[in-house]
C-alpha cells in the first residue's frame, strides 16, 4: 500500500513538473524575440520554474530536475534586469534550452524509469539535438503566440494628442492619429522655432519592435538644436502585421504628413527621409517608390505617391537595405536574431529566398531618380556590407551618396551606433557629417 502511494506521488510529481518545463518552451520563445514584454514573460517564466522545483524534488531524479529549473530560473531573473536586446534574448535562450533539457529528461525518466539505464552518449545527444534544433523552434513560434503576446502592447490603444511648447521653444504635438485601417498609427511633431527642414523618421526593431520613441533622446535633440523638425510615427508590427502591411502604413503616414504639412508650418519642399535599421528599409521603400509609380504598384502601395518626388534626401543608419541578407552580419548571435525578425516579419522560415525579399529591398529597387543618400553603419553585428553595396549602385546610377563607415581599427561600432551622438564620439563625428550633408542639399534647392 505505501509503495503504491508513493507510486502515485511520483507520478504526480513527473506531470506537474514536466508541465511547467512545457510550458517554459513558448514563454522563453516569445520572451527571446520580443524582449520588450520580457517583465511579463519573466515573471510567468519564473513561477513555472518555481513549479518545477517544488514538484520535481518528489520525482526518483531531484537533483537535475531542481538544476534545470533553478537555471531556467535565474537565467530569467537576470534578464529582468538588464537592458538591451542581444544580452536579454541571450539569457532568455538559456533559459529555454535549461527548460527543455528538464523536459526530456522527465519525459525520459517517466518512460525509461531510470537514467542510469541510458548510456551517457545518447542522453548527451539528445541534449545537443535540443541545442541545437533550438533556432528552428524560436522561428516557427511566431504564429500565432507571438500575434498574442503583442495584443497587449502598444497596439491595444490610441493615446489622445496633446500640444505645447518646451522651454526650448520646441513644439511638441504628441500622438496625431493619421488615417490608417490598421493600428498603432499616430505620430509626434518635435517642430524647431528655427524650421530649417524636416526629418521624417521611420523606426526600426527589425519589423517587431520599437516605437516612434526609439530615438528621443540626444538624436532627435540634436536635429532640434540645430533648428531641424523631427517627425516619427508608430505603425503596426510583425508578426500580426507583415512588411508589406507596413510599408503601406508607413506611406499613409508620409501622405498624411505631407498633405498637413503647411498646417504645421512644414515647408514640404525641404524633407529628409530618415530610417535606422529595418527603418532604413521601410524609408528607403518609400523614397524609391515616390519617383517609380511602377514600383509603388508592386510593392503594394495603394496609390502612386506623388509627394516623393518632393523628398529632399534619404538617411540610412545601419539600415537594412537587402533582406536576403538580413541575417547575415559579422556576428552570430546578431545574425540569428535578425534572421529571427526576418521569419517573423515575412511569414516563412525561407524568407531570404524568396522573391518578396528580393522585392522588399531597397538595394534591388533603386534608380537614377532615388533622391541624394547618406548611408551610415557600424563594423559589428550590422548590415555594413549591405550599405556598401548600396552605396556602389547608387553612385552607378548618378545618384549623389555620402557614406561614413566606421573601420574595424576605430573600435568596435555595433548596430545603430549612430543614435548615440552624446556618449560615443564617432556617433558624434557622424551627426555633423550628417548634418552637413542635409544643410548643403537644402543649399542646392
Amino acid at each position: 500500500m505505501k509503495r503504491l502511494f508513493e507510486e502515485k506521488i511520483n507520478n504526480k510529481a513527473v506531470f506537474f513538473a514536466g508541465a511547467s518545463f512545457a510550458a517554459e518552451l513558448p514563454i522563453c520563445a516569445a520572451a527571446a524575440v520580443f524582449y520588450h514584454r520580457a517583465i511579463w514573460f519573466g515573471a510567468a517564466l519564473i513561477l513555472l520554474s518555481a513549479c518545477a522545483f517544488i514538484f520535481g524534488r518528489a520525482a526518483s531524479y531531484p537533483g537535475f530536475c531542481a538544476f534545470c529549473a533553478a537555471a531556467a530560473a535565474a537565467f530569467g531573473v537576470i534578464a529582468l534586469f538588464l537592458r538591451g536586446y542581444f544580452r536579454v534574448l541571450l539569457l532568455f535562450t538559456l533559459s529555454f534550452v535549461f527548460a527543455a533539457a528538464g523536459l526530456f529528461i522527465l519525459i525520459i525518466h517517466k518512460q525509461k524509469g531510470s537514467l542510469k539505464k541510458l548510456p551517457l552518449k545518447q542522453i548527451c545527444a539528445a541534449f545537443l539535438i535540443v541545442a541545437i534544433a533550438l533556432p528552428l523552434a524560436l522561428g516557427w513560434f511566431p504564429d500565432p503566440l507571438f500575434r498574442f503576446a503583442m495584443q497587449g502592447g502598444v497596439m491595444s490603444h490610441t493615446p489622445s494628442p496633446s500640444d505645447s511648447v518646451r522651454e526650448d521653444g520646441v513644439r511638441v504635438i504628441e500622438d496625431i492619429e493619421y488615417p490608417s485601417a490598421y493600428p498603432n498609427n499616430t505620430m509626434t511633431l518635435r517642430l524647431a522655432p528655427e524650421n530649417l527642414g524636416t526629418l521624417f523618421f521611420v523606426h526600426g526593431g527589425g519589423f517587431v519592435l520599437g516605437d516612434k520613441t526609439m530615438a528621443d533622446n540626444s538624436y532627435f535633440r540634436m536635429w532640434l538644436d540645430e533648428g531641424f523638425n523631427v517627425v516619427s510615427f508608430d505603425y503596426a508590427l510583425a508578426p500580426q502585421y507583415r512588411v508589406d502591411i507596413q510599408l503601406i502604413q508607413c506611406s499613409q503616414a508620409l501622405r498624411f504628413f505631407m498633405e498637413h504639412a503647411q498646417e504645421w508650418g512644414i515647408d514640404r519642399g525641404r524633407v529628409f527621409l530618415v530610417g535606422e535599421s529595418a527603418g532604413g528599409c521601410l524609408a528607403g521603400l518609400l523614397a524609391s517608390a515616390g519617383v517609380s509609380p511602377g514600383l509603388a504598384g508592386r510593392l503594394g502601395v495603394p496609390d502612386a505617391p506623388e509627394y516623393g518626388s518632393e523628398i529632399c534626401g534619404f538617411i540610412s543608419a545601419g539600415g537594412l537595405v537587402d533582406v536576403t541578407r538580413f541575417g547575415d552580419t559579422n556576428d552570430d548571435l546578431s545574425s540569428w536574431a535578425f534572421n529571427l525578425m526576418g521569419v517573423s516579419a515575412f511569414h516563412s522560415p525561407a524568407y531570404a529566398e524568396s522573391d518578396t525579399a528580393e522585392l522588399f529591398s531597397v538595394l534591388a529597387g533603386v534608380t537614377a531618380d532615388f533622391p541624394p543618400s547618406y548611408l551610415s553603419d557600424g563594423n559589428h553585428g550590422t548590415f555594413t556590407g549591405q550599405a556598401k553595396d548600396l552605396a556602389v549602385k547608387l553612385r552607378s546610377l548618378g545618384v549623389r551618396v555620402e557614406t561614413n563607415f566606421i573601420p574595424a581599427v576605430s573600435g568596435r561600432r555595433g548596430h545603430v551606433f549612430e543614435l548615440n551622438p552624446d556618449t560615443d564620439p564617432l556617433a558624434l563625428e557622424n551627426f555633423n557629417k550628417t548634418l552637413s550633408f542635409v544643410k548643403e542639399i537644402l543649399s542646392l534647392r
